[in-house]
């Protein structure tokens, strides 16, 4: 049987941290206090029914190592005794994967916040800088991804501790700010609306539904499907690719905006998600940072956040190894998603 709520935080070793996507699932072991992260090959979320066969495929059928405690950071809300993601069709349950794999304790935790856990130990060459501020050690700090969905959290620097604040950041609102916004906003919502939620602009199927709007306005074909192949192609020189990855990359800095502007993040806007580091040079030969300022009357203060594209590989195993070898550094409140074995 396992129970639910229970206050304490009870994370006893080997801990089996994991990813939880969309489209994959990365999973890790940290075996003692000590221990760096033992990576897996990451699995497709698609290609296992449940979390619980992809942990024990993934994970427990390649090592003799026998974790007790499971962090998992889900793409999605965490909310209640189950929960979903949110582009996959995996229900979470952690008692029935203690149930079914034995774990002592199963931690479930949104996966930005995870991201937001990795901030503090990054280093200059974990990140690729977007102007030329780069991020301060100390100050409360911003992340935001565009993948298959878009996520963000903050990081409160607060009394020598790091809080994490979830939250559906990625759901802020992008209203049109031009004529050609205008245009491209009338096709996408069918002229019902003039608002449209970050997320539908700004994630694989943001850039998607961007390159097949962004065709049929210009009245051009627009034969390719998928974001990965999108921006192939506008790394090929593609022109209605570019075109596409460069209205994306405006979105993205309107959506940091105005998530800064909400959390004032003097120790910097990390950009993470899959498909920043794929689009860098059009990043770095963008407006970027003059769409970011472009808050008024706000550009003073907007100008002195760094802005950074994460370039780690896997951001969110490296921030829950760290929460899982040292939790008194942050202040994660685990008290409503953490199930333990009675």
């Amino acid at each position: 049987m396992a129970e639910r709520r229970r206050p304490e935080l009870v994370t006893p070793f080997p801990v089996l941290i994991a990813d939880l996507g969309g489209t994959h699932a990365r999973f890790a072991l940290v075996s003692d206090a000590h221990a760096r992260e033992q990576g897996f090959a990451q699995v497709r979320t698609r290609e296992h029914p449940d979390v619980e066969s992809a942990i024990q495929t993934g994970v427990l059928d390649q090592t003799s190592l026998i974790p007790r405690t499971a962090i998992l950071a889900v793409a999605g809300p965490t909310l209640g005794d189950t929960f979903k993601l949110t582009n996959a069709d995996w229900e979470i349950d952690p008692k029935r994967i203690i149930d079914r794999l034995g774990f002592d304790c199963v931690i479930a935790i949104n996966d930005f916040e995870a991201q937001a856990l990795a901030l503090p130990d990054l280093q200059p060459q974990d990140w690729h800088v977007i102007g030329t501020k780069t991020p301060s050690r100390r100050g409360t700090k911003l992340v935001l991804g565009p993948g298959t969905g878009l996520g963000a959290s903050t990081l409160v620097d607060s009394m020598g501790m790091w809080i994490t604040v979830p939250g559906e950041g990625g759901h802020v609102a992008i209203t049109p700010e031009n004529d050609e916004d205008d245009r491209l906003f009338a096709h996408l919502t069918q002229g019902e609306q003039r608002r449209l939620g970050g997320e539908q602009l700004v994630s694989g199927e943001g850039l998607e539904r961007l390159y097949h709007g962004l065709g049929a306005v210009d009245g051009v074909d627009a034969p390719l499907v998928k974001a990965a192949d999108i921006t192939e192609a506008a790394n090929a020189g593609d022109a209605l690719a570019i075109k596409a990855v460069e209205r994306f990359v405006v979105y993205l800095a309107r959506v940091a905006r105005e998530l800064a502007l909400a959390v004032m993040p003097t120790g910097g806007v990390f950009i993470a998600g899959g498909i920043p580091p794929r689009i860098l040079p059009f990043i770095d030969r963008s407006d970027f940072r003059a769409v970011f300022e472009a808050g008024y009357p706000h550009e003073e203060n907007l100008r002195e956040f760094a802005t950074v594209v994460v370039t780690h590989e896997r951001p969110a195993l490296a921030g829950l190894g760290s929460f899982a070898r040292t939790p008194t550094r942050f202040m994660v409140d685990v008290g409503e998603r953490m199930w333990v074995r009675s």
